[in-house]
């Protein structure tokens, strides 16, 4: 390998590791935070989260992709192009924050209404002007990333988690005994968890502007009207189909949060059962499934460069086995957590989230029959990827697009239709995800015409993955006989599954070496 091509393997680990450590930070920080907040609080900070979630999506989540890839294509001619670029980007960031700042805290009160959820308010106040700063922050990560250095990102990503994690914790602790003027305490905790998501974010924001203050270039740069439009126009179509794809998924998750409340409340259902439901569903079984997906993509997104090489260099046999090793990655990961989750489901909400209380049997409910959607969620985010490294940018927002409405089709009909409540939503989670890999599929054997290698790379993690359910089923019929205490029997069961999965995976990477 070439000293450049080093260079930008060590970028790409550097970041996929900032990625892992900032996912573990988040998945063990929530875990507190879920027990503080209660069923309540969780259902009133996960709705104002898809909320935020599409303010942020809307403004300034295609803004680093964009704005590193611009300024790594106009600094090939032009040195101080790339600077250039981060100064239209800067004025856009701003612009964007500013008008979903905005729309989030002037339209608070109108969410609240529409999402039937009272006090959320308070949160929507507070993640407001975190949008703004989260949009020029996006802009500072992509004109570093853009020239190829990836640990200002890392740095401010990690201690933007470990600050989000302490003043989240703290926050939903203590504000109620701030704001004294409600009997919501609910929506106060909930407002206390999101100060922490405003404070890692201007942490972060000081700590990459300190960066950049030190290493400017003290020369002015001066940017013509002409190239101003040029600059804000590339970009903006660079934007757009990030914007829309990533729309089409956020969207989905605050669409039954604003349906699920509005058909359940017609169907005599009391709010507070509503949001308590909700709660449970954004929080502790999504927290569970969002472990392995980001795991998952963290480890595979490293491959999507070259399989963008070999596609751009017409080698379709890099190409074959870059999205085999992509499969293979994915597969190791997911198979294995998604039989593991299923299995321990009532030892996991038992031990982890005790403050569920009546709502225990909800939530291993859940993950028993939805822990399978972290396959379906990973495949399809890999698949999208895939075609997004090909080129193929408008058909995964198209397969998005189809799978949203036929997902909301089927959520409207079941709620009326049934009387599976919360269960409706999971059915529409997991097909929404479903639909989304099936369509994507099509697409990449139309289109990229790779061999994929099923037995190999996805079969034997499969078998594995059972082989070690049954595992943990046979343990478990031991530990109800010998042990008492829930977490021990938890974690012998945990221990056990994977001892036996690496075994196995063990095995199989012996017999293919010697093949």
């Amino acid at each position: 390998m070439s000293k450049e091509g080093r260079s930008v393997t060590i970028q790409a680990a550097i970041l996929a590791s900032a990625g892992l450590i900032t996912k573990a930070i988040g998945f063990v920080y929530r875990i507190p935070m879920a027990n503080i907040l209660g069923n309540t609080g969780n259902g009133i900070y996960s709705v104002a989260f898809g909320i935020y979630s599409i303010a942020l999506t809307l403004s300034s989540y295609s803004m680093p992709v964009s704005i590193s890839k611009l300024i790594a294509e106009k600094s090939i001619e032009d040195k101080d192009a790339g600077k250039r670029v981060f100064r239209v980007a800067l004025v856009i960031s701003l612009l964007l924050g500013l008008i979903a700042s905005m729309g989030l805290y002037f339209g608070a009160d109108f969410l609240a209404d529409q999402y039937h959820k009272d006090g959320i308010q308070m949160s929507l106040r507070i993640l407001a002007p975190t949008t703004l700063i989260v949009s020029v922050l996006g802009c500072f990560r992509g004109y570093f990333q853009g020239y190829g250095n990836m640990l200002p990102t890392s740095v401010s990503q990690v201690l933007e988690q470990i600050v989000n994690a302490v003043i989240s914790v703290v926050g939903a602790l203590y504000l109620v005994k701030v704001v004294t003027d409600t009997d919501n305490l609910a929506a106060v905790r909930s407002a206390g968890g999101t100060t922490g998501t405003l404070a890692g974010a201007l942490t972060a924001l000081l700590i990459i502007f300190g960066i950049y203050w030190k290493n400017r270039d003290k020369n002015e740069i001066h940017i013509a009207l002409d190239e101003f439009k040029s600059i804000a126009k590339a970009l903006i179509l660079m934007m757009l189909p990030i914007i829309f794809s990533q729309t089409i998924y956020q969207i989905g998750y605050t669409l039954d949060d604003l349906i699920f409340p509005k058909i359940m409340l017609q169907k005599g259902f009391a709010s507070k059962t509503i949001t308590d439901l909700q709660g449970i569903f954004n929080t502790q079984y999504t927290q569970m499934i969002n472990l392995p997906i980001g795991m998952a993509t963290a480890f595979g997104v490293s491959l999507i460069p070259r399989i963008s090489r070999a596609f751009a260099e017409k080698n379709q046999e890099h190409l074959d086995e870059y999205i085999n090793k992509l499969i293979s990655m994915t597969s190791m990961i997911v198979f294995p957590a998604a039989v593991g989750l299923s299995v321990c489901s009532k030892e996991i909400m038992e031990v982890l989230f005790p403050a569920l209380g009546s709502y225990t049997h909800v939530a291993v409910r859940l993950m028993l029959f939805g822990s399978y959607g972290a396959v379906f969620y990973s495949f399809s985010t890999i698949s999208t990827s895939i075609l997004q490294g090909t080129n193929h940018f408008r058909i995964p927002v198209i397969n998005s697009f189809i799978s949203l409405v036929l997902h909301i089709g089927l959520v409207i009909l079941l709620l009326f239709q049934t009387d599976w409540n919360i269960y409706v939503i999971l059915i529409g989670d997991l097909t929404f995800a479903l639909l989304i890999f099936i369509l994507n599929g099509i697409y990449i054997k139309k289109y990229i015409r790779c061999t994929i290698q099923l037995k190999e790379n996805v079969l034997k993690h499969i078998l594995n993955a059972l082989i070690m359910g049954i595992a943990i089923v046979l343990v478990d019929f031991v530990c109800r006989r010998f042990i008492s205490i829930t977490i021990i029997a938890m974690a012998v069961k945990v221990l056990c599954g994977m001892i036996v999965y690496g075994i196995l995976e063990f095995q199989c990477l012996k017999s293919i070496r010697r093949g």
